[in-house]
């Protein structure tokens, strides 16, 4: 992914995203926060069909629906529609992540104040309209409590920019190491190089005290110009930072299609993303819906390469997979 798998450590460079969020480059620098997103859909388990199979996988390794981050609707029979391979909440977790740590601070030599706070602004990193984040902290050396609040104004970040507020508390360790973080995101607003955005709501967590740091999470997405609200439930992961790649395993999470409801899913085999490449190279994801009578339906989508995928689907419970769409490409040019 732009930017992602620079063979940092796992529990320093993997949160350079974000997570969920945020307006267009050349937007203007409001961050005020619009009304509170809600879950309207379904809430019943999905059955998972031939038909919806492609949407439902895609929209839960996207974290969104499935317009957003270049993706397309629904596969269609033929496998004429494409899938993005992206993910928002791996783009957006690793910017969080990052960020906290840019910022990670700490007394200086003779001060002895027990508690002290500090504000500073950060530009992005996009050549051309960076925008900038404003970024406030306040750390208890007693007792190492640490939280914040950060405004995105327009902050663009490896190609993606962020509108919108998010506040944060963790603890630290006597070193002044961040032990654990969670943050809040409200009504950030997230906008693609293609100009694509969505709204995103909720809370990411993550324990750096393991290694790798399990990451949590929980978000509402909203498109813009829809009324529709995808929903990540519980989502747990970890990122394992190598020179060349980024493995990221998912043990376990709900994600809710407004029309369909919820499935669950995991990593079968870890996704694999090489450096540079927004579209994984490898892995497996399981997805299970409802009880077909004779057992879970149940969708299986498998990484080949990071150009191709495929997707299976045992849509009356018997544990085989009925249905395979053949090797799909993915919509890797997807300003188009």
């Amino acid at each position: 992914m732009r930017g992602f798998a620079r063979g940092t450590s796992a529990s320093v460079s993997f949160l350079i995203f974000c997570i969920f969020i945020l307006a267009s480059c050349g937007g203007g620098g409001d961050t005020a926060e619009g009304p509170s997103i809600t879950y309207a859909g379904l809430t019943t388990e999905a059955s998972i069909t031939e038909s919806n199979s492609g949407e439902l996988s895609s929209g839960a390794m996207q974290g969104s629906g499935p317009s957003t981050l270049g993706g397309v609707a629904s596969l269609s029979a033929d496998g004429a529609n494409k899938q993005s391979g992206q993910q928002l909440y791996l783009m957006v977790s690793r910017m969080l992540e990052e960020m906290a740590r840019d910022h990670e601070a700490s007394p200086a030599a003779g001060d002895s104040r027990a508690i002290y706070s500090y504000t500073t602004s950060t530009p992005g990193n996009c050549p051309e309209d960076p925008g900038y984040a404003v970024f406030y902290e306040n750390i208890n050396t007693l007792d190492g409590s640490y939280y914040g609040t950060i405004s995105f104004v327009n902050y663009c970040y490896d190609g993606y920019t962020y509108s919108g507020n998010a506040s944060f508390s963790g603890q630290l360790n006597y070193l002044f190491e961040i032990i654990n973080l969670g943050f809040t995101l409200r009504n950030v607003v997230l906008t693609t190089p293609c100009g694509d955005s969505q709204t995103v709501s909720g809370d990411i967590s993550y324990d750096f005290s393991v290694v790798p740091a399990p990451v949590e999470m929980t978000l509402l997405i909203k498109e813009t110009g829809s009324t529709a609200v995808y929903w990540l439930e519980d989502l747990n992961m970890t990122f394992r930072d190598y020179d060349t790649y980024i493995e990221e395993s998912i043990t376990g999470g709900r994600f809710y299609h407004p029309d369909y409801g919820y499935i669950t899913f995991s990593t079968q085999v870890a996704l694999r993303f090489n450096n540079g490449s927004d579209w994984p190279s490898n892995g497996v994801l399981v997805f299970t819906g409802a009880d077909a009578g004779s057992g879970p339906t149940k969708a299986r989508l498998t990484v080949l390469s990071e150009t191709q995928y495929r997707i299976e689907a045992d849509t009356d419970g018997d544990a085989v997979y009925e249905y395979d769409s053949g090797i799909q490409e993915w919509d890797t040019d997807s300003c188009q």
